[in-house]
């Protein structure tokens, strides 16, 4: 079943709202979600992850056009998290060119702060 998006501005709102909901332990978050990824960045992945127009112009979606637009903002909120825990030094990271990834582990520094694994969407 086809989906026509027809105010994308709101759409994307509730997209970052839903994804960083299954992100967070007690479904609650006080940050500023625009710090994590902006309503303009949701537009491009949008416009990149459809089903097509439909006739009066408006993005088609379907389940899977959804559920790739969520896990690809999932990934960018849990990414920019990582960042910023790396850069204000809670946690350390590096290149691992065997694992072709980045690598992160806590700084001993720092005091304990747990961090989950990405969820595994796929």
């Amino acid at each position: 079943m086809n989906y026509s998006i027809k105010d994308l501005d709101e759409f994307a709102k509730i997209m970052r709202h839903e994804a960083a909901i299954s992100l967070v332990q007690d479904k609650q978050y006080d940050q500023d979600l625009d710090e994590f990824i902006t309503i303009d960045q949701i537009k491009n992945i949008v416009n990149a992850n459809n089903a097509g127009k439909d006739s009066d112009g408006l993005f088609l979606m379907t389940s899977e056009t959804i559920e790739t637009i969520l896990v690809e903002i999932k990934n960018i909120i849990y990414q920019t998290s990582l960042s910023r825990l790396a850069s204000a030094g809670y946690i350390e990271c590096a290149w691992d060119d065997q694992k072709n990834n980045m690598t992160f582990w806590m700084n001993s520094k720092s005091g304990q702060l747990d961090i989950l694994p990405l969820p595994d969407y796929y």
